[in-house]
């Protein structure tokens, strides 16, 4: 057999057990699994088509659903169910301890069950939770199932990524991994459009727009989730849409990378590793940080655009350009970021801008980036656009 016949036979490859101990890593290593780089490729060109519009339709509903209770508070939603002082911020703080809680248990669910089975069943039910948030008619009802929704929605982007980690090589997965926060954008854009639309609609069959607002998304929801659903593999290895020699390349590339991943079970000795590496508490705070601004810029954008003296119709679609901008720096910080194979910089280096404007919006007297003179009035009760002066600035220092 000449060399270019051995580097497409993929047949004759040993063949590594993937139960050998990681004692004996030393003894896999020796093991060589080739893999044709042109038949990996196509099964990885598969996974784009069919895999990844699918985790940006379910992240962008996930993200709507979640973040336009800020559109409907802009229309009516504080008044309309009694809402008083910080009880919006209690709601958003007590369903954003949900998505801690739960986003292990659902990552989990989708190792053990397979991610058609456990996205499919978390879309149907954080869609009845988007269909109950339009009749919710006071404080505690909009607690409860605000929650419930954050609790089927925790795992979502996790779970996508723990899933592009089994298809994807180590430099390749950035590109993919970027589309749990550009859905984050999409969906902001389309999210303010969207909520515009429905407001200009006015009061429908005796409820207000913005219940109108949750019932239509749950409909969008249901239909075009439901169609992702049907297009989700159980596993990398059990694609539906692979052939079967493709379904063997990613059994191979599996056992490949058993060398560097390590055995697929449970170890308490790596939750005690991970507990006691600085690195991991760093990285964290990190993730915790930016989380906190970009969820909370997410639910309070509507809320602090209405306090700098805008119309509420206006409101929604202002908030357009800051999340076109925001996929626009994603994606560029992205692909230089695999190009390069760098990632520290790039992660230091957004973190500047964001910091400036926090601090622009701390301490300019400018009126567009928050005036001094008008947070005092909102401070003593005047309103804005009819939304409690309060609200605006209560919003404000939440963020």
């Amino acid at each position: 057999m000449n060399i270019a016949q051995m580097k497409h036979e993929t047949t004759k490859v040993p063949v590594v057990d993937t139960k050998v101990s990681n004692d004996n890593a030393s003894e896999i290593a020796s093991f060589t699994i080739y893999i044709d780089p042109e038949k990996e490729s196509a099964a990885l060109r598969k996974f784009d088509v069919y895999l990844l519009p699918v985790s940006v339709v379910f992240l962008v509903l996930s993200a709507l659903d979640r973040n336009n209770l800020g559109n409907a508070r802009v229309f009516g939603f504080d008044k309309d169910i009694g809402l008083k002082g910080d009880e919006f911020g209690n709601i958003t703080l007590l369903s954003s301890l949900c998505t801690i809680v739960f986003e292990v248990p659902w990552v989990l669910a989708v190792k053990r069950f397979g991610a058609n089975k456990s996205l499919g069943t978390a879309l149907i039910l954080w869609s009845c939770c988007t269909l109950g948030t339009a009749f919710i008619q006071n404080y505690g009802q909009a607690i409860a199932v605000r929650m419930l929704l954050n609790t089927f929605e925790a795992g979502l982007a996790q779970s996508f990524a723990y899933l592009f980690s089994t298809i994807y090589p180590r430099e390749r997965i950035g590109k993919r991994i970027m589309t749990t926060n550009l859905a984050m954008c999409i969906s902001g854009a389309f999210g303010g459009l969207f909520a515009y639309s429905v407001q200009t609609m006015g009061n429908q069959r005796g409820l207000a727009a913005w219940r109108w607002l949750f019932i239509i998304e749950f409909c969008i929801t249901v239909l075009v989730g439901g169609i992702g659903w049907i297009l989700l593999p159980t596993s990398a290895e059990k694609a539906w849409f692979l052939s079967e020699e493709e379904q063997k390349t990613m059994r191979l590339k599996r056992q490949r990378d058993f060398v560097h991943r390590g055995e697929d079970n449970f170890d308490p000795k790596w939750v005690k590793f991970a507990l006691t590496d600085p690195f991991i508490w760093f990285l964290g705070t990190g993730f915790f940080t930016s989380s906190v601004a970009i969820n909370g810029f997410g639910v309070f954008c509507p809320t602090i655009i209405a306090g700098l003296g805008f119309p509420s119709l206006q409101v929604n679609y202002l908030t357009v350009p800051i999340y076109v901008l925001g996929a626009i720096s994603l994606i560029t910080q992205v692909y230089y970021s695999d190009k390069l194979n760098k990632r520290g910089v790039f992660i230091v280096g957004s973190c500047i801008p964001v910091a400036v404007g926090y601090l622009i919006c701390i301490f300019t007297a400018n009126t567009v980036a928050g005036n001094a003179q008008k947070a005092k009035l909102l401070a003593e009760g005047a309103t804005t656009n009819g939304l409690e002066g309060d609200m605006s600035l209560d919003s404000m220092y939440i963020l």
